[in-house]
């Protein structure tokens, strides 16, 4: 709790499963790398409008 900043036990504990939610979602994103998802010209992209 003083590490959070929290007030309560509970507040924490919803705060620390938040923040492990995150980190998974985060840890899934890298199992995209290099699937070649993304299709579109980077040059064009970088042009200004």
């Amino acid at each position: 709790m003083a590490v959070s900043g929290e007030k309560t036990q509970q507040d924490t504990v919803h705060m620390a499963l938040r923040s492990f939610i995150k980190a998974q979602n985060r840890k899934k994103i890298l199992l995209y790398q290099g699937k070649g998802i993304w299709e579109g010209n980077l040059d064009e992209m970088r042009t200004v409008r």
